[in-house]
């Protein structure tokens, strides 16, 4: 009978140790291991060093501290001379952005204003340029379609003269019907709803 061959394994390699983990600074036992006037000196080394930053901190906040009321002195009088701050505020703050950043954003901002029937007039100048009549129709009729895109009653402000009542209503039904389109199913898509009924 033929001998079966025997099989042969492979010894594994025995696994490299692993190193152990630091152990965590005792820093009682540091403390321990100085002396009590030793610990007093060290301490009062690292307290002194401290000190002239300290110090140098503190009086930058007293000059802060006057920047601050010398600026808002300049910021009172801007206001009392009928601009707005917040508007200032918003583009201080758009400094030293790029270009492209700064008209990504206003265009967001624009687009928002008029799907929440805020007007925001890329050329207001046109819109000075409109006879007062035409000018006050467009303003009450924007002011129904915000409170219509607010979802609030068509209760028309008491200082609108009554000839503007039909304008006021048309902007709040036209809010009313966009927001119908905005919560109804998705459509097909080369159905194009009108996006801005306030043009109709």
């Amino acid at each position: 009978m033929a001998k079966r061959p025997t099989r042969t394994t492979t010894p594994k390699e025995p696994e490299a140790p692993t190193a152990p983990s630091p152990a965590p600074k005792d820093h009682n036992k540091q403390k321990s291991a100085l002396s009590r006037a030793d610990r007093t000196k060290l301490r009062l080394s690292h307290i002194q060093q401290m000190r002239p930053h300290m110090a140098k901190i503190e009086e930058l906040k007293s000059a802060m501290k006057a920047e601050r009321k010398l600026l808002n002195v300049i910021r009172d009088a801007y206001a009392n001379d009928g601009f707005s701050l917040s508007a200032l505020d918003e583009r201080l703050r758009n400094e030293g952005k790029p270009r492209k950043v700064v008209q990504a954003y206003e265009t967001e901002r624009h687009e928002v204003g008029e799907d929440l029937g805020q007007a925001t007039y890329v050329q207001p100048d046109l819109f000075e340029a409109m006879p007062e009549a035409a000018r006050d129709e467009e303003y009450w009729r924007e002011s129904g379609y915000q409170l219509g895109i607010e979802g609030k009653e068509p209760k028309a402000p008491k200082e609108m003269p009554t000839q503007f009542h039909q304008a006021f209503m048309k902007g709040w039904h036209a809010a009313q019907e966009r927001l119908a389109w905005a919560m109804a199913p998705a459509v097909n898509p080369e159905q194009k709803p009108e996006l801005d009924p306030l043009l109709q």
